[in-house]
């Protein structure tokens, strides 16, 4: 609505430019090629900041790309109530731009909002995220727990939950976790690259190529257990299997100079014999 508004006041902008140039022309007798280029250019001005107004690359993306990217995870969310819905979507856009706290702050504010199972799920999920990508795990992991004593479960929530765990070294509760993401959806393939990840950064390689390998019969072109199984037979030195996967991984979309940075930076690490990090 806004973008038509801003549009229609530019053409009677340059509606009302050419209306005096002809105005001028017919009542004043004026030259027509006095002021030509002038207002060609404005009017050219006008059409290029139309054209930028619906062609703009990059700029910021509609609520409605996030509902159709989310709608796994959002499903009926507020689906009779609208306007909380687009509050829902506003705090997923604030929070892949990063924004956390705006994010975080219309999430709160939709909790009490909540009735049925997609709007608990939905809101709880997402503000858990954001206190995960925050390290608020403290936040975090209250918010999962509660929404599994109601009964709301599925493999998302176990394997973000898995996954905080695993970052807190409580590995026995993130296998739990993981296990039971699978029983849920055992062709979720970011239950099976978390696992592969954990046992990573406890050095059990072997565990971490079983489970990276399991990802991609899922998915082949996982990229993140590409990247991981590359960096691994670098780290034994595989060499075949490390171009193998290297190669796998650029073609999946992974940047090879960042690749060969990730290998280099696990290779010095375990040369000081630092922890693997994710």
């Amino acid at each position: 609505m806004k973008k038509k508004i801003v549009v229609l006041i530019l053409i009677l902008l340059a509606a009302t430019v050419i209306g005096f140039y002809v105005f001028d022309i017919v009542a004043n007798d004026a030259d027509p090629t006095e002021n030509l280029l002038e207002i060609l250019g404005m009017v050219l001005t006008v059409l290029a900041a139309i054209i930028g107004i619906f062609y703009k690359k990059g700029g910021r993306k509609t609520l409605r790309f996030y509902e159709l990217r989310y709608k796994e995870n959002i499903k009926d969310a507020f689906i009779n109530a609208p306007d909380y819905r687009k509050k829902l979507l506003s705090a997923i856009r604030y929070y892949n731009e990063n924004k956390y706290k705006k994010a975080a702050k219309i999430l709160r504010q939709l909790m009490p909002e909540c009735s049925a199972r997609d709007d608990y799920e939905a809101v709880g999920v997402f503000l858990a995220l954001i206190f995960t990508d925050m390290k608020l795990y403290g936040e975090a992991v209250p918010i999962y727990e509660k929404l599994i004593d109601m009964g709301i479960v599925s493999s998302t929530i176990y394997c973000n939950l898995g996954y905080i765990y695993s970052d807190m070294g409580k590995y026995d509760e993130a296998v739990s976790c993981y296990t039971l993401a699978m029983q849920y959806d055992p062709k979720d393939v970011a239950v099976y690259n978390n696992f592969a990840n954990m046992y990573f950064r406890n050095h059990d390689f072997d565990n971490a190529k079983i489970y990276a390998q399991q990802a991609l019969t899922i998915n082949q072109k996982f990229g993140s257990s590409i990247s991981l199984l590359a960096i691994i037979y670098s780290l034994e030195g595989d060499t075949a299997n490390t171009d193998k996967y290297f190669h796998m991984a650029v073609s999946s979309g992974r940047s090879p100079g960042e690749l060969k940075e990730a290998i280099e930076y696990y290779k010095a690490a375990r040369l000081s014999g630092a922890d693997t990090k994710d």
